[in-house]
């Protein structure tokens, strides 16, 4: 765990890294006019059908974000070697070679192939919306190859941890913290403590976690509580809401009592989840997380993780749970098929071998030999 001097180390490296991030991208307030005036009226909004809207208007603020910074990435690249003319058209700044040289530079900042793949999207995303009528195809199909043939990635392997496992150690680190005597550094562990704990169980994306505000929380008269995520329709079109089981109410009401309110700009605010700075961003759920994982299992790994372990466990115990978890997560019909291949042959043949024991022993064989994993200890 960090002491309040490492949490502030930590934020001026995150501010460092953000300042290193921006100045890889060119700002859209410094784009060259034509560029920039494109943009906007890509994004425009109005309520005529057939005219006085662009066909970026109804991208999602973030989604509008990733395209305007990888562009802004191209332009910065072309800004550093002098190929940057305000007076050139966006498309007409597209070559082959040029193009290379955008590539072999990010390669040598140490992106990797899936890194630079997604920029390569992004980069055709937005010039969709820029210049519809651009041949601009080869961006994302060099020499007529896919990006997945042209830059292969290396899958990362990440261990499959114990859900259970983890809501032990939060339980275990919430009566630490309130423990120990009323300062920033209690306040932290409380947090994380009930911060991991809602992650564990309902596998919220990071960014539905940070926009999560106390309206979103329905408490029920069994100590459970209904959450209903800021944003409620997924890639499945399917309005989500999640229950947090009474066990992890009791961390999370800790917090709320405890701990949320000795934060600075708590006060006033509807959001739930706060650090030093104000209101957690991503970036701070990440880090809090990855200290989490670091202590409990012995890795640092990203929260999205979660979602994998909770899907993994509920396809582990019966395969057919596979398609429940999907749901639950949001996940569409072919993550939902992969997991559901991967765990029935496997954990199928485990059970019947189970199953064959028992009958060799004498014992019926609708019992099974464990009980279901209990995955909000609730």
């Amino acid at each position: 765990m960090t002491n309040p001097a490492d949490e502030q180390v930590a934020h001026s490296g995150q501010d460092n890294a953000q300042h290193r991030r921006s100045r890889r991208s060119l700002p859209v307030r410094d784009w060259p006019a034509a560029d920039r005036a494109a943009w906007q009226a890509a994004r425009a909004t109005g309520s005529s059908l057939f005219a006085g809207r662009g066909s970026a208007s109804k991208l999602s603020a973030a989604t509008a974000d990733n395209y305007a910074f990888g562009y802004g990435c191209w332009l910065q690249h072309l800004a550093e070697q002098g190929q940057l003319n305000s007076d050139e058209p966006p498309v007409a700044r597209f070559t082959h070679v040029r193009m290379d040289g955008f590539v072999v530079a990010m390669q040598e900042r140490g992106a990797g192939n899936a890194a630079i793949a997604q920029t390569l999207r992004n980069l055709r995303a937005f010039m969709r919306h820029v210049a519809p009528q651009a041949d601009l195809g080869w961006l994302t199909q060099p020499c007529g190859w896919s990006l997945q043939q042209a830059l292969p990635s290396k899958p990362r392997t990440v261990k499959t941890e114990d859900v259970r496992q983890g809501l032990r150690f939060a339980m275990a680190m919430s009566e630490r913290g309130a423990a120990m005597e009323p300062g920033h550094e209690r306040s932290r562990i409380l947090r994380d403590a009930a911060l991991a704990a809602v992650l564990l169980t309902t596998g919220l994306r990071k960014g539905e976690l940070t926009a999560l505000q106390l309206g979103n929380l329905q408490v029920r008269s069994d100590g459970s509580a209904v959450v209903r995520p800021a944003r409620e329709t997924d890639k499945t079109r399917v309005q989500l809401q999640d229950v947090l089981t009474p066990a992890v109410m009791r961390l999370l009401q800790l917090y709320l009592n405890e701990a949320r309110g000795r934060f600075p700009r708590a006060q006033g605010s509807e959001r739930l989840w706060f650090g030093m700075k104000g209101p957690m961003t991503g970036e701070g759920v990440s880090r809090a997380w990855e200290l989490f994982c670091k202590d409990c299992y012995g890795q640092r790994i990203g929260p999205h993780v979660a979602r994998h372990w909770l899907t993994r466990a509920a396809a582990t115990h019966a395969p057919e749970l596979a398609f429940d978890a999907a749901m639950m997560l949001g996940h569409g019909i072919d993550v939902a098929q992969r997991h559901y291949a991967e765990a029935g042959s496997l954990h199928a043949g485990l059970r019947h071998a189970e199953r064959i024991d028992r009958l060799r022993k004498g014992r019926p064989a609708s019992v099974p030999s464990s009980a279901p994993p209990s995955p909000g200890l609730g």
